[in-house]
């Protein structure tokens, strides 16, 4: 019936407030006083000093009144993308006689760390281990977009997904390790599959989702821990962009499964970029065929 949230944050920190939900706010308060703090910093794992700070806090209040029951419905995403809620998210030290530190970083940021991670970006090296196998693979195609039909088919007929999610690599596991095995999570062989159209000069990058059941990635702040799915994204041309899943049998190319379309998703590597994957964007085709039995002329189909 009555909701109150209160919360104080000395200047020290930068918080970002993310807002969700259509309840309105029967109140909203915030005010700033000072407050003295002793806080103990290290230089190493020998050496602390302590001293006295007077900083500016920031008190903030909400208050929602009356909240009706929230209730599953047959198409909802997640109940997630809906509850009425406040997150924080850290975005800036900001300790006295000393430079701000960014925490949260950008997009830019995001891409050049994940790239040198190497349960990340290793599908970006040389990968010279592939040579022999990718001739057998790639056996008869003439263009490029032949070529990563056949990589694509491979993988998707021959992998078997142990787990569907995941963003990285596997604890320990390499990529050339996918390939012996022919097994892992939907992050091991959508990186497997990116190193192997890479090794054929196709433009191809990884993509992170947030599945349906997720819920939705933030429009504006990288926080990563809304992505938990990652596809390809493969380019022929400037015109001709297709997204490719190999963690599921059966799924044709330039398909992906109902749970990636969930809104925004974030393509890293070459140029990193927001990806709209709307549920509205997929498109349904129905075929109606009417068969009149007629028992002198056998039958007629309209």
């Amino acid at each position: 019936m009555y909701s109150k949230y209160e919360v104080s944050i000395p200047e020290f920190f930068g918080y970002v407030t993310l807002l969700q939900g259509y309840l309105p706010f029967a109140d909203r308060k915030t005010g700033r006083r000072n407050v003295n703090f002793s806080v103990t910093s290290r230089d190493d794992a020998t050496s602390s000093a302590r001293q006295s700070l007077s900083s500016a806090v920031d008190d903030m209040t909400w208050v929602i009144k009356d909240a009706p029951a929230m209730k599953e419905e047959s198409f909802t995403t997640t109940i997630d993308n809906h509850i009425t809620k406040i997150e924080f998210q850290l975005a800036q030290y900001r300790f006295p006689n000393r430079p701000y530190q960014d925490v949260m970083g950008s997009w830019a940021k995001v891409n050049e760390t994940r790239m040198e991670r190497e349960d990340f970006g290793s599908f970006k090296r040389n990968n010279g281990w592939l040579d022999d196998d990718m001739k057998l693979i790639t056996k008869g195609a003439a263009t490029a977009e032949e070529k990563a039909r056949k990589i694509y088919a491979y993988v998707r007929d021959n992998f078997t997904c142990t787990a569907y999610g995941g963003t990285l690599l596997s604890d320990g596991v390499s990529l050339k390790d996918v390939f012996k095995k022919k097994s892992g999570t939907t992050g091991d062989i959508n990186l497997l599959l990116l190193a192997m159209l890479r090794h054929e000069s196709i433009t191809a990058n990884p993509v992170l989702v947030s599945s349906r059941s997720h819920g939705k990635a933030h429009p504006i702040y990288p926080l990563m821990d809304r992505f938990n799915y990652l596809v390809c994204e493969a380019k022929f041309g400037d015109t001709n962009t297709v997204y490719l899943d190999a963690s599921h049998r059966m799924l044709g190319f330039n398909k992906l499964p109902e749970l990636c379309y969930s809104g925004l998703a974030y393509t890293l590597g070459d140029l990193p970029a927001p990806v709209s994957l709307d549920a509205d964007s997929l498109t349904e085709e129905e075929v109606t065929n009417l068969i009149i039995i007629n028992d002198d002329k056998g039958f007629v189909e309209q």
